[in-house]
C-alpha cells in the first residue's frame, strides 16, 4: 500500500508514536510547534502541502520524542538533552564540578556517580544511564603550541 512517512521531531504530550495524520493530529501538532520552534513549522508546512497533493494516500508522522514516552512527563515533554558533554578544563580535570552538575540535574535525567578519571574522550556515567554523560577532551595544550608555532613562523 502506498503511503507518505514523515519525521517530526516533536509530537507533544498527546503523539508519543507514529499516527495517522487527520486534521486532530495536525492540530496536536501545531500545539507542541512552540516546543520545537525551528523545526515544526517547516515540518507541518510541509505535511499539509504533501497531504493537499496527494490527498488519496495515507499520511503518517514518526515523531522522535517516540523514544522518550516511557520517561517522567516532565522529560518526556522536554526531550532533552540527548547527552551532555563536558569539554575543555571542566571534561578534563574538574570531576567534582562535573559530579555536582549531574547531581543537580535529575529533572532533565542527569544523576552523579560519574568516573572521576578521564585519559581520553569517553562517557564517564554509569552503565544505563537515562543521559549519557559524555567527556571529550579538547587538546587544548596542543592547539595553543599548534599557534604558537604558527606565530613564531610568521
Amino acid at each position: 500500500m502506498p503511503a507518505v512517512g514523515h519525521r517530526v521531531v516533536h509530537g507533544g504530550p498527546r503523539i508519543v508514536r507514529a499516527t495517522v495524520v487527520d486534521d486532530e493530529v495536525l492540530a496536536a501538532l501545531r500545539q507542541a510547534a512552540p516546543l520545537a520552534p525551528l523545526h515544526m513549522p517547516p515540518a507541518l508546512a510541509a505535511i499539509e502541502a504533501t497531504r493537499e497533493r496527494l490527498a488519496d494516500v495515507p499520511h503518517v508522522i514518526a515523531v522522535d520524542t517516540a523514544f522518550h514516552a516511557s520517561m517522567p512527563e516532565p522529560t518526556r515533554t522536554y526531550a532533552l538533552p540527548d547527552a551532555l558533554v563536558f569539554t575543555g578544563e571542566i571534561g578534563a580535570d574538574q570531576p567534582e564540578v562535573r559530579e555536582a552538575v549531574c547531581a543537580g540535574l535529575p529533572l532533565l535525567g542527569l544523576r552523579g556517580g560519574l568516573e572521576p578519571v578521564v585519559d581520553r574522550d569517553r562517557i564517564v556515567s554509569a552503565a544505563g544511564a537515562t543521559v549519557p554523560v559524555v567527556v571529550v577532551l579538547t587538546g587544548e595544550d596542543l592547539q595553543v603550541a599548534a599557534e604558537t608555532r604558527e606565530a613564531l613562523a610568521s
